[in-house]
């Protein structure tokens, strides 16, 4: 019998250094050729660590709005890094690269040679790891669930798979009617959403109301009728005896009894064992399609594979490929929980907010977001819907655990969305509303009278008769 890891596995992996050099040298004459590069490339698919290198800086620098070509920063960024040991290492490998011959015309071309070697080399390596695995005695069965989670994800991974155009009326007798909701209003199965939210905010508590509410076909927040199924709940941050505390209480104040979703929902610990999102959608690959109605994903930012950055929209979106791929199998929908970015979010648009890429925003098909109410303890839910029509937003109040729909607040009140002038104005009102309430207590009282006995501004005091009015009525 032939050895065949010897005679191939154990053989030099394919690699074209050539097409990696060019890719680079056509970079750093022609910069504006990144975006067109980026979507097809990213850092792994490069052999040379020092190559990798080079090309996650160029990234890291168009994203931060630097020029991907300048020796100087180029030369402060890469020293120290895979492959780039000291100054003189940097000068020389940059030199030697600016003086090739590439054009920007290639860039294209150079990329496709590379990501072609660099899928060989994953090939490569999920056939040794299927030989070891039958060396080792591995369960057959067991054997051919990993073999086609990893061709499945290395099919994913080729941005150029062929697409056919169809033409309409078979669109349309292919596709009768849309797909069933699972959160009506928000998500339909196959689709993916994004839960977003400032952290600590409360956003992990708002997935377990909606995977309570799906367990047992319940309406979300009152307003969201949910098909009824098995939820499966993915955590990479909370340790088991936290996820095992927090869903009961929970439904303790949803008044659910246990019997009504104990034996609907499953816990993925990812805790102590950090799994990426290829790594996820392996374990999901023994799942059989329909066992799940919902699938949800907290959080999003831990799930993000190595070599991959938040702010790469190619990156990004070829994750929520995935993501797309995996709700497909497993005939669900798929909700990821994501911390919004820094600073203040009422502004913003809707799709604007969370931190990272703008594609995840893009890809998702619903993007449900939660604002910061003026009020202490309460938020406006808003959200990007795809496949319903526009929602209202949402005020929700926070009594612990749960949150709740509250009436009572404006909706438009979002917290920060005056100006600095304009809150100091309504917190200066706010407290001369509070003294004038307390004088009138003790006895009305002419305008003049009670802005002597507040102290407050004639003008303000002037404008407050009409509140003396309203509350003596």
């Amino acid at each position: 019998m032939i050895d065949t890891k010897n005679e191939i596995l154990d053989r030099q992996p394919p690699a074209d250094l050539d097409a990696e050099a060019g890719v680079l040298c056509s970079l750093l004459g022609w910069p504006e050729r990144l975006q067109e590069v980026a979507s097809v490339l990213s850092p792994r698919d490069f052999y040379d660590e020092a190559n990798a290198s080079l090309f996650r800086v160029m990234v890291d620098f168009d994203r931060e709005g630097k020029p991907i070509n300048d020796a100087t920063l180029l030369l402060q960024k890469l020293v120290g890094k895979p492959g780039w040991p000291d100054r003189d290492s940097v000068v020389a490998s940059i030199a030697r690269l600016t003086n090739l011959s590439p054009t920007g015309t290639n860039a294209s071309l150079y990329a496709d040679r590379v990501r072609e070697t660099a899928r060989k080399r994953r090939l490569l390596q999920v056939a040794e790891s299927t030989l070891q695995a039958a060396h080792n005695g591995q369960n057959p069965d067991d054997i051919l669930v990993d073999l086609r989670a990893d061709i499945e994800t290395l099919d994913g991974d080729n941005t150029h798979a062929e697409a056919k155009p169809v033409g309409l009326s078979d669109l349309v007798a292919d596709n009768p009617r849309l797909a069933e909701p699972v959160i009506d209003g928000l998500l339909r199965k196959g689709e993916t959403a994004n839960i977003i939210a400032a952290p600590k905010v409360g956003k992990s508590w708002l997935s377990y109301g909606l995977a309570l509410s799906v367990a047992t076909g319940d309406e979300w927040l009152g307003q969201f009728p949910c098909g009824q199924g098995r939820v499966l709940v993915i955590d990479n941050e909370l340790h088991p005896s936290t996820l095992a505390k927090r869903l009961p209480d929970v439904a303790q104040a949803l008044s659910l009894r246990t019997e009504q979703y104990f034996s609907q929902i499953d816990l993925l610990s990812l805790r102590g064992r950090l799994t990426d999102l290829h790594g996820i959608a392996k374990s999901l690959q023994r799942v059989p399609p329909g066992e799940y109605k919902l699938v949800i994903l907290d959080a999003w930012y831990r799930a993000v594979p190595d070599g991959v950055s938040e702010n790469d929209n190619a990156g990004v979106a070829g994750l929520y490929n995935l993501v797309d791929r995996i709700a497909g199998r497993l005939q669900c929908a798929w909700v990821n929980v994501h911390h919004a970015s820094k600073g203040s979010q009422s502004e913003k648009a809707v799709t604007d907010v969370g931190a990272g890429a703008g594609s995840q925003s893009r890809a998702a098909d619903a993007h449900i977001v939660l604002r910061p109410h003026e009020e202490e303890g309460a938020v406006v839910m808003e959200a990007a819907v795809r496949s319903f029509p526009p929602i209202e937003p949402l005020p929700l109040r926070w009594t612990f655990p749960v949150w709740q729909p509250d009436d009572c607040l404006d909706a438009s009140k979002l917290k920060g969305r005056g100006t600095r002038q304009e809150e100091r104005q309504a917190q200066r009102d706010k407290e001369g509303m509070v003294a004038i309430l307390g004088e009138l207590r003790k006895g009305t009282g002419s305008s003049r009278d009670l802005q002597g006995r507040t102290g407050l501004s004639r003008p303000r005091g002037c404008s407050l008769r009409f509140a003396q009015w309203g509350c003596l009525v």
